[in-house]
């Protein structure tokens, strides 16, 4: 009888022992579980903010292009203008030039008229 309530006492305790066991190992799990979640929600963030980026940049780099565009028409315009400007400029100079010389040649005509 004594040896059956020594053994009994035996498997008492160790169940008591790996209740205990169980019972650290399922915090530990709980604490893994909970340090996963964390982390898990931690990338979630992360995805987001990543994604956000990402959306600022399509949209920054969308921009740019837009300007890029923009500015090329503008340089054209440019371009188209003040090539105008020079051809006009060009030909303001042969009409002062032709002016100038009809002005000389008045003035050697007019010179000719009065020595007759």
């Amino acid at each position: 009888v004594e040896r059956v309530s020594a053994g009994g006492q035996n498997l008492l305790r160790q169940r008591d022992a790996d209740a205990r066991h169980s019972e650290r190992r399922f915090q530990q799990i709980e604490r893994s579980f909970s340090g996963l979640r964390e982390s898990f929600a931690c990338s979630l963030e992360w995805k987001d903010k990543c994604a956000q980026l990402q959306g600022s940049m399509d949209g920054a780099l969308h921009e740019v292009s837009l300007l890029n565009a923009r500015v090329d028409g503008l340089d054209e315009q440019l371009w188209s203008k003040t090539s105008g400007l020079d051809l006009t400029r060009q030909r303001c100079q042969d009409l002062e030039s032709r002016e100038q010389r009809g002005r000389q040649a008045m003035a050697q005509f007019e010179g000719s008229q009065k020595r007759q």
